[in-house]
């Protein structure tokens, strides 16, 4: 996780090339593919880049794009990422070979755009508001499944976090506060949203171990 410095960068005559897993300059840094999701994207981009000493921030030389599908996760888009990137890395090489002037390939990004790199995924961004709709919610907890940090929410003071959901119903329980659970058996439980119910198929306690819904959860409280 360190900067590569000036002198080794220097070493190579067209220098060193970075595999990004998002869109640059705007998700420059930690967690590309997560927050991608978080922000509702419909696609995927994967930038290849020549590195210079900032943070992702290097002249841009070919972009593929991934389309981001319904029930797609950061687990199954990295999968996806690692498949391609063979070809997205010759496509490069390809392009550097077809021109005679490399300044002509080279996109300058515009870092007025993100002039800070992404740090890691803040507690706060893993936090789960029940006041946001009910894609949003989906979308956290699909960007942030293991092996990386988890989206949570809290129960009679206790921390769960989220594994695995899909959008239920869009019809909302009027009479029900945001986040009160609807619905629990053994194998799911439902969740109140200001839009719809979500379905969550699978949580972990605070140490991290799938937990029996119905047996937790089965007073039917509020997350909060």
């Amino acid at each position: 996780m360190e900067i590569i410095g000036k002198d080794i960068l220097e070493v190579p005559n067209l220098g060193i090339f970075n595999l990004h897993c998002g869109k640059l300059p705007h998700y420059r840094g930690r967690a590309p593919i997560s927050r991608t999701i978080i922000d509702g994207n419909d696609e995927l981009t994967m930038t290849l880049h020549n590195m210079d000493e900032g943070v992702d921030s290097g002249d841009i030389l070919f972009e593929y794009r991934i389309p981001i599908k319904e029930n797609d996760d950061v687990n199954s888009l990295y999968n996806k990422c690692c498949e391609i990137s063979s070809e997205v890395i010759l496509n490069g090489i390809e392009k550097i070979h077809s021109q005679n002037n490399l300044n002509d390939i080279f996109t300058k990004q515009d870092l007025s755009l993100k002039p800070k790199p992404n740090k890691k995924v803040s507690e706060e961004e893993r936090k789960i508001c029940w006041d946001s709709n009910i894609k949003s919610i989906h979308k956290r907890i699909r960007a942030l499944t293991p092996p990386y940090p988890c989206a949570y929410s809290t129960y009679e003071g206790r921390r769960f976090y989220f594994i695995k959901s899909e959008i239920f119903s869009i019809e909302t329980c009027k009479a029900r506060n945001l986040g009160e659970i609807y619905f629990v058996d053994e194998d799911y439980l439902l969740i109140n949203c200001k839009d719809g119910l979500l379905k969550i198929m699978e949580v972990h306690n605070e140490d991290n171990k799938k937990i029996n819904l119905e047996e937790v959860f089965k007073p039917r409280g509020v997350f909060k």
